[in-house]
């Protein structure tokens, strides 16, 4: 029992984790980007990518559902789900590579 509840724990501070993340960057983005750590390793930052490629994804595919958005059918609504997170980290590490040219 021990173990699912330090389990539980890590997933809600995992969870918190982002929310502050992104509560952080919405209220003080230049604050937030100063204190960044510049170095470590791409873990974090692309488990973060991945929540927001997801939960962007799941809107994305909801709005679809009801012909709010530039998806067409439901197909493409679920498919959203799936090909959302993966452009995302594409352009996540394309931007990167352009910032880090600049």
């Amino acid at each position: 029992m021990e173990n699912s509840a330090g389990t539980d724990q890590k997933a809600k501070s995992v969870w918190q984790g982002i929310l502050d993340t992104v509560l952080a960057v919405i209220k003080d983005p230049a604050g937030f980007y100063r204190g960044m750590p510049r170095s470590g390793g791409f873990g974090d930052p692309l488990v973060f990518v991945v929540v927001l490629g997801v939960i962007g994804g799941l809107v994305r595919a909801i709005l679809g559902l009801f012909h709010l958005g530039a998806v067409v059918s439901t197909a493409m609504a679920l498919a959203a789900i799936v090909v959302t997170p993966i452009l995302v980290i594409i352009g996540s590490f394309i931007g990167a590579a352009i910032l880090f040219v600049i």
